[in-house]
């Protein structure tokens, strides 16, 4: 499985998040909200289209990455329930502890550890990508669904493949043809339509 079909199946996910929300929150999937889904998920196919005939070729790893869309969106219901209950910097410590604690432990297992060769300037990008991507990220991420409707929250995560095509054309030269440039724009509208949405939709 290459990476672009990888993408397209993990960001199945809003789909499953809209699906489990209606059945074990009772959230109402409105007109307007999947009008946004329906734009993401069309987006994201004809963005990483190349990657769509993959899906034959490698049942095995789409089956996995299905299972990590799903797993993610299982996980987004349950931090939704939990949110009212638990503050958010609580949440976040223990995600990062509980899923950073076995990859350190299998890491130092299989790895050899050269901590000699980091340079400062290694452990200043370690430091703010454990701090950016990481913690700040997850802050905003667990804040977002203790405010929004889950399925409003996982359909404003697509514009993180999208910013990332965008900036790749930016700041990296690379090529940005028809065909992306209305996968981004269907990615927009569908932020749009959530923006623009009813306040109690």
């Amino acid at each position: 499985m290459n990476a672009a079909h990888g993408v397209i199946v993990g960001y199945t996910m809003p789909a499953w998040t809209a699906l489990f929300a209606a059945l074990l929150l009772g959230e109402r999937v409105t007109a307007t909200v999947l009008a946004a889904l329906g734009c993401g998920m069309a987006g994201i196919a004809l963005l990483f289209a190349p990657g769509i005939p993959a899906a034959a070729a490698s049942p095995i790893g789409t089956a996995f990455v299905l299972c990590a869309a799903i797993s993610w969106a299982l996980g987004t219901i349950l931090i939704k329930r939990l949110s009212a209950e638990v503050p958010v910097l609580t949440h976040v410590t223990w995600q990062i502890l509980i899923g950073a604690t076995p990859l350190l432990v299998v890491g130092l297992a299989v790895e050899e550890a050269a901590w000699a060769q980091v340079d400062a300037a290694g452990w200043a990008l370690f430091l703010l990508f454990a701090f950016y991507p990481l913690c700040l990220c997850y802050i905003l991420w667990f804040r977002s669904l203790s405010v929004l409707p889950a399925t409003v929250a996982s359909i404003a995560g697509l514009v993180s493949p999208a910013a990332g095509v965008a900036l790749s054309a930016l700041m990296l030269g690379e090529p940005l043809g028809v065909g992306e440039s209305v996968a981004l724009a269907l990615i927009l509208a569908a932020i749009g339509l959530l923006i623009l949405r009813p306040r109690d939709a």
